[in-house]
């Protein structure tokens, strides 16, 4: 079991409702792109369905085996509607805005970036988009910290759709979801 399977029932609760429609998905942080297989796999089924993904592929993980990038070419070369963005999270800022349907974070889990790359997914959701945010525990405080800061600045402008163990055991990883609900006035 690769380490973002555990997404996938979260994944399947929250994302039934795009599969057979033509959607746009963002990935930010796709390490070898299993959870991007997923996704494809599962919900963006339609021939109009497309992912972007995000993901410098060149630095280190403490997971590492062989060359990351490497592996998420080759794990991702058979789908047509898969554009790989090998670049930092901060390039969500340069993408159009109010573009996806749903964006999904695992990338950075240092001060300042997760909130940046909160940020940023808000700007890139479409109104009524969701996001979810992986790692949002005790494991990793500056998640936490960040994704806290970052839903007290933006609570009237989303909803939190679900904050949820992936396993059900004390101590385990969370995810926040989210809903963009509008725009800020001066937006």
């Amino acid at each position: 079991m690769d380490i973002s399977s555990h997404a996938f029932s979260k994944f399947d609760k929250h994302l039934s409702i795009f599969k057979d429609v033509p959607v746009r998905f963002l990935e930010v942080g796709s390490y070898r792109g299993v959870s991007a297989q997923y996704l494809l796999d599962n919900f963006l089924t339609h021939p109009e369905s497309h992912l972007d993904i995000i993901e410098p592929c060149h630095q280190p993980s403490p997971y590492s085996v062989g060359d990351n990038n490497k592996t998420l070419i080759d794990n991702l070369q058979a789908y047509p509607n898969v554009n790989i963005i090998t670049k930092k999270s901060r390039y969500m800022g340069a993408l159009e805005e109010d573009t996806y349907d749903f964006v999904y974070l695992d990338g950075s889990h240092k001060n300042p970036f997760v909130l940046e790359d909160c940020i940023s997914a808000f700007h890139v959701l479409k109104i009524g988009g969701l996001c979810g945010i992986d790692d949002h525990s005790h494991y990793f405080i500056e998640v936490i910290q960040n994704v806290n800061i970052f839903t007290l600045l933006y609570q009237s402008y989303i909803d939190i759709v679900a904050v949820e163990s992936l396993d059900h055991t004390p101590g385990s990883i969370i995810q926040l979801w989210f809903r963009k609900t509008k725009r800020p006035l001066d937006y």
